[in-house]
């Protein structure tokens, strides 16, 4: 802090919400942390204390991001520079449908935690790296116990075909993005965690191209995740990553890098097709 504020005597306040609303006035939100661990000021603190009872999960590398509630594709961290590396192709497995469901949130009354997605996708050039616009991006992947929308899976007795849950399309922008509001996915018996992803080019023109590969999650993170409800009840099938055999064959360059926000994660992914 540029200035200390002076000292107030809380001790006399009529309620802790007129502590917190005081406090707040006076400090930012990083500077109310730092304040109060350096404060004796002990009332104050218990006041704000119990105005937060969520638990966050850990993050094996915590960085400080935006809640993802009022995250939008203007607030891509578009700054960094993009990997100018191909990214290894996967099969797009059996359950992709070319349903054009053009929206961000794909989510639908879906629960678990939530993750904001973006993909940036790059032609690559040797050393560098050209945005690709106006290309078609599919996601799609599990729900949290394991199930994916608009089949009829004879494995687990599921016909969800009338439904379209986490899946859904967007177009890059002129910087080769789009951002998509999806949860953390479940698992099923002998897959890792992990999400589809399909670009394709000028999807109607003979000259386009289609690319498929899928997106993998730290093993550490996935058990902090497989703690809550309503993953915790299909924890006994969790698969990890060396024990998946597309994730053996690439996905340590496909596994995403996860920042924790308040309600949930983001991350951001660079696709890099042969140019």
């Amino acid at each position: 802090m540029n200035a200390t504020p002076k000292p107030v005597n809380y001790t006399r306040c009529k309620s802790r919400e007129r502590k917190l609303d005081i406090v707040k006035k006076m400090l930012k939100r990083r500077e109310i942390i730092s304040f109060m661990a350096a404060t004796t000021a002990t009332s104050i603190l218990g006041c704000f204390r119990q105005q937060s009872t969520s638990t966050e999960l850990t993050t094996p590398t915590p960085k400080a991001t935006p809640n993802p509630e009022t995250l939008t594709s203007q607030t891509t961290t578009l700054t960094q520079a993009p990997r100018c590396i191909v990214t290894p192709r996967q099969t797009p497995g059996p359950y992709f449908l070319d349903e054009r469901l053009n929206r961000s949130d794909v989510i639908s009354t879906q629960a678990g935690v939530p993750l904001i997605l973006t993909l940036r996708v790059f032609d690559v050039n040797g050393s560098q790296c050209v945005p690709v616009s106006d290309a078609v991006v599919d996601i799609w992947h599990c729900n949290a116990l394991g199930v994916y929308s608009g089949v009829q899976d004879s494995y687990q007795n599921l016909n969800t075909s009338a439904e379209n849950f986490l899946r859904g399309y967007q177009l890059t922008d002129e910087n080769g993005t789009v951002q998509f509001r999806t949860i953390y996915p479940g698992c099923y018996p002998g897959r890792a965690v992990h999400i589809h992803f399909q670009v394709r080019t000028s999807p109607t023109s003979n000259q386009g191209r289609e690319f498929s590969s899928q997106l993998y999650f730290d093993d550490s993170l996935t058990e902090q995740v497989f703690n809550r409800q309503p993953y915790a009840s299909k924890r006994s099938q969790l698969v990890k990553n060396p024990q998946d055999g597309l994730y053996r064959s690439s996905g340590k360059q496909l596994t995403l890098e996860l920042s924790q926000a308040e309600s949930g994660f983001v991350s951001t992914f660079d696709v890099g097709l042969r140019g």
